[in-house]
């Protein structure tokens, strides 16, 4: 069965290892452009979430590479992740594409259920080997996560910001290819010393800023516009608390009941925004809060434009920024962004936050502290 799935972030370098793996064949979809957008867009409810638009414009541009059926996750809660997959599936029945919608639920202790849809789409001889596959698919996930940490705290110290670049592209590619533990261990050895190998400044500080929001906009960069690394590039270090092998260790975690890490949010959010309010709304004035008592230059905010959660989020980070001194940008992405726009507002912001940092520099005469901002 040939199998596909939409873009987010670097999971589909360990989709395609898991389904290999499984027996089945994957077809990745073409990389996400304003083509994928204006496809997903032309077929889907105008006032639908963003993400969806860009997922069913992957799926159409898979089908037509040979895609047989279509692997997409299910959701709880009041974020609309939960109906996506009805909803694209409807969509695709309307354009004569009944194809299969294979949709794996989070658990939520309910593993029955879990274990049905797996069985569904494996041969009974295949379910041997699924943990191993997972297990495997997420190191994956969890090396490249762990390679771009270290690209987001060199990118605005590197002396040579196009071979960072490059390598950071090579590298993902190179984990992506990894077959076995030990080469996937290796060649992350390997690409983290040639990126520390690049020149770079050694005096100076850039400035550091929290990246987050909605999980979508925030990982798939084909709809941020590279924000992270145009952040990078503009001399800004980012603190991103939103990776995807790090989300999927937390829903398993607590699926199992092990995990703490959203009681750690909700102490955070609590004085701004005592309940949960789907997706990562809570999490998103967490890490404003965060950023705020750990003294960062600063946070930009992402959301889909019409997300609930987000739009909860974004109401209550104002006052955060008030309270804290923080300086947050909050930008609502859609179709309709034009990516001129968002970068003339991100410049604007870094020049402030630039100018704030200065300012209470006067304050601290007598100290020898030097930011560096931009490098032209």
């Amino acid at each position: 069965m040939k199998v596909t799935f939409p873009h987010l972030g670097p999971a589909h370098l360990a989709l395609v290892t898991l389904f290999t793996d499984l027996g089945l064949e994957p077809v990745a979809p073409p990389p996400t452009t304003r083509r994928t957008i204006a496809l997903g867009v032309r077929h889907a409810p105008e006032f639908a979430c963003f993400p969806l638009k860009v997922n069913l414009g992957n799926y159409l541009e898979a089908l037509a590479a040979g895609a047989e059926a279509i692997f997409m996750v299910g959701g709880v809660g009041p974020c609309r992740l939960g109906y996506y997959a009805q909803v694209q599936q409807t969509i695709l029945r309307r354009l004569g594409l009944d194809l299969p919608m294979i949709v794996f639920e989070p658990p939520q202790r309910r593993w029955a259920e879990f274990w049905r849809a797996i069985r569904r789409v494996l041969p009974p001889k295949r379910l041997v080997g699924l943990p191993g596959a997972l297990f495997f698919a997420y190191r994956k996930l969890a090396a490249i996560d762990e390679l771009a940490v270290l690209v987001n705290r060199l990118r605005p110290r590197t002396l040579r910001p196009l071979a960072l670049q490059r390598l950071w592209e090579e590298g993902q590619k190179a984990l992506g290819a990894c077959t076995e533990m030990r080469s996937l261990k290796r060649v992350l050895s390997s690409f983290k010393a040639d990126l520390v190998a690049i020149p770079r400044l050694e005096e100076g500080y850039p400035l550091r800023m929290e990246l987050a929001g909605e999980i979508y906009m925030v990982l798939e960069p084909a709809v941020n516009f590279e924000l992270e690394r145009r952040l990078g590039e503009k001399g800004v270090e980012v603190i991103r608390h939103l990776y995807l092998s790090r989300w999927l260790g937390e829903q398993f975690r607590r699926c199992l009941g092990l995990d703490a890490s959203h009681h750690r949010d909700r102490e955070l959010a609590w004085p701004y925004l005592a309940h949960p309010v789907g997706g990562h709304g809570l999490q998103s004035v967490a890490r404003a809060v965060e950023a705020g008592v750990n003294r960062l230059d600063g946070m930009v905010h992402l959301a889909p434009f019409t997300c609930m959660p987000e739009i909860v989020a974004g109401g209550v980070l104002p006052v955060v920024r008030e309270d804290l001194g923080l300086p947050i940008l909050h930008l609502n992405l859609d179709e309709h962004t034009a990516e001129a726009g968002v970068l003339t507002r991100l410049e604007a912001f870094l020049d402030l936050a630039a100018r704030r940092y200065n300012c209470r520099l006067v304050a601290m005469e007598g100290h020898r502290v030097e930011r560096v901002f931009s490098r032209g």
